[in-house]
């Protein structure tokens, strides 16, 4: 899954984990493999892009899940690690189907763009350690408005950069954090 195409295979990976009528979150990650963190770095920050990042308490949750996963990354693990309870939360196999029907054709926009380029800016720890910086401040900062979505999109950026080895996106994805980052300080200082 080094090529453009890792999404669109992560993708793939996520459908076919979507078995029968109810499948385990645990399943989903092992699926994915030594890629789970890109993808669960981009579900996760997904959430404070969304809508859901403006509501009180998510960007502190997502936060808290983001530095566990990033943590692990940085500590050399291969694969993600969650708790046994979350490994066991049960979702409805239709619905991550039909979720990744729908993102099929977005992984395959973004599989044309995202291409393994300009690599030394895509080593796993740099980006963890960054995701792990933008995840603290999200988790201290989250009630300054629009801060959660900005660095939602850095961490995304990030994720994508993960999957497809791709510096650029991994670059932009700092410029980004570096926005966030100012952003914080503007509002932090005006205070």
């Amino acid at each position: 899954m080094s090529d453009g195409g890792a999404l669109s295979d992560v993708i793939e990976k996520l459908i076919e984990a979507a078995e029968g009528e109810k499948v385990r979150f645990g399943e989903i990650v092992e699926a994915l493999g030594e890629r789970g963190f890109g993808p669960l770095l981009l579900a996760l920050s997904a959430f404070l892009v969304l809508p859901t990042g403006a509501i009180p308490g998510i960007p502190a949750v997502v936060g808290l899940a983001l530095l566990l996963l990033m943590g692990q990354l940085i500590l050399g693990r291969r694969s993600p690690w969650i708790p046994k309870w979350l490994a066991n939360f049960r979702i409805d196999a239709e619905t991550l189907r039909k979720s990744g029907r729908t993102a099929r054709p977005w992984g395959r926009r973004l599989g044309r763009i995202l291409s393994p380029r300009m690599r030394f800016l895509a080593q796993e720890k740099v980006i963890a350690v960054v995701s792990l910086l933008s995840s603290a401040i999200v988790i201290a900062l989250g009630f300054v408005p629009l801060l959660p979505m900005v660095f939602g999109f850095n961490l995304m950026l990030l994720g994508m950069a993960l999957v497809a080895r791709d510096g650029l996106a991994a670059l932009l994805g700092y410029l980004v954090s570096l926005g966030g980052l100012i952003l914080a300080v503007m509002n932090l200082g005006g205070s």
